[in-house]
């Protein structure tokens, strides 16, 4: 299986496993079922169940109406992807994601873009425009992908688990390191993913590096039993301080 190496602007190198095409298609596949699937129902409470609420209107409200009900089929990719963190269904159902050069989430002008050449990628030639596009590109990449500055990325065996444990957090959460307001967003998304990254490889000095980035900028001093109890504590404690405010 192919794999990337990122360096991140923290400095940490990720190596990240690239998804395959045919992971990448059938995604998009179960996509696409999925919006027929909208677009079937929308359709029959248009015409079915509101059909007499219809006839009563003129041909341009009819037409907005209905353009109306589409419109979540048409931004289906966009905003699943800017919303759910670089997935839409079909990605998380293949655990397959998103993110950005840098290894980071996206953002606003990265989903556009994607969304944009998502027209020309699966639009032309049956999608043959994508495809070639992907066989022929060293990081798998289709035209959205190149525009955008982005990776499709397969999710590490434990992200699922480790993503569900650092939202653990309630009112009665005490955090233990208060300072950890010191670093901002983009500082603890570079965290989680390079966390999640050393977890997965069990790759103890990304573990350390990690520690020693946190202390570095905040200056907290690690008085937990290991190095992976202290990145969830750090996260959980950001999420919960940041939260409150």
């Amino acid at each position: 299986m192919a794999t990337v190496q990122l360096t991140t602007t923290q400095n940490v190198a990720l190596e990240l496993q690239l998804a395959s095409i045919g992971e990448r298609i059938l995604a998009y596949m179960i996509d696409v079922l999925i919006i027929i699937a909208y677009l079937l129902v929308a359709n029959y409470c248009l015409f079915g169940l509101l059909k007499g609420v219809m006839d009563q209107l003129d041909t341009w409200s009819v037409v907005g109406l209905v353009s109306l009900f589409n419109l979540p089929a048409l931004f289906y990719a966009l905003y699943m992807e800017l919303f759910f963190k670089g997935q839409t269904f079909g990605k998380k159902a293949l655990r397959i994601r998103v993110i950005s050069e840098d290894g980071l989430p996206l953002n606003f002008i990265h989903c556009v873009s994607r969304w944009i050449f998502l027209f020309i990628d699966f639009g032309i030639g049956s999608g043959m425009a994508g495809v070639i596009c992907m066989l022929i590109s060293s990081k798998s990449k289709r035209l959205g992908d190149l525009a955008a500055g982005t990776l499709v990325v397969k999710l590490p065996t434990q992200s699922a688990y480790l993503s569900s444990k650092i939202h653990e957090t309630n009112d009665e959460y005490i955090p233990q390191f208060p300072l950890v307001v010191r670093l901002s967003d983009r500082d603890v998304q570079i965290i989680q993913v390079s966390f999640e990254e050393a977890i997965s490889k069990s790759d103890a000095i990304l573990l350390r590096l990690l520690e020693e980035k946190v202390c570095a900028i905040t200056g907290i001093v690690n008085t937990l039993p290991s190095r992976r109890t202290f990145i969830e504590t750090v996260l959980n404690d950001y999420r919960h301080l940041t939260e409150k405010q």
